[in-house]
């Protein structure tokens, strides 16, 4: 499935690059890495994604996933993509 990024172009959905990002919010909040919480997340965002998903609408799903998960990783998560 492709993404469409910011600038307009298209990449191909990449797993890794969304659990790099949930696993940096738990290291920039202080919190222990849940890998459990990790997965279940990504599962989440992985069975959310369709064909010509933004990058904007993923962020959005991670951040509501992972509020509930872990309020402060997602608070930072939320914190790093406003600025």
């Amino acid at each position: 499935m492709e993404v469409r990024k910011c600038d307009g172009s298209f990449e191909e959905f990449n797993p890794t690059k969304v659990k790099k990002g949930i696993q940096e919010a738990y290291t920039m909040a202080g919190e222990k890495k849940n890998s459990e919480q990790i997965s279940e997340v990504l599962e989440e965002v992985c069975n959310s994604v369709y064909d010509g998903i933004t990058t904007q609408e993923i962020r959005r799903i991670i951040e509501n996933r992972l509020v509930k998960k872990n309020f402060k990783a997602g608070r930072q998560y939320i914190l790093y993509w406003a600025k």
